[in-house]
């Protein structure tokens, strides 16, 4: 009722959707849920519930780390191609370095 009253809910939403994060200390896991309670053209409704459980471990954290840094790695090294060019870029030893590294 309160989401009726503050404007979140009228006649012309469609989809409401809701998500949360959950982290459980006894087992270490995360648990992501999403609710999506839709409204169809014909008038009826239908709700989905998912429900992802991961269990962090520390090489599952490591290897999460490890590719946010090549990411982070990669985007540089493209960065610095777009704004020197491949030819200069790959004249350059540490560039080459950076390229060879960029394709493994």
């Amino acid at each position: 009722s309160d989401l009726i009253d503050t404007g979140w809910l009228d006649i012309r939403m469609r989809a409401f959707i809701m998500e949360l994060s959950l982290y459980n200390t006894n087992t270490d896991t995360y648990s992501l849920i999403s609710v999506i309670i839709e409204h169809l053209p014909s008038g009826a409704f239908t709700s989905r519930v998912q429900v992802l459980t991961i269990h962090l471990s520390f090489h599952t954290v490591l290897i999460s780390f490890f590719g946010c840094l090549l990411l982070l790695f990669n985007i540089h090294t493209v960065k610095v191609v777009n704004r020197n060019g491949l030819t200069e870029t790959l004249c350059s030893f540490w560039g080459l370095y950076d390229f060879v590294l960029f394709g493994l």
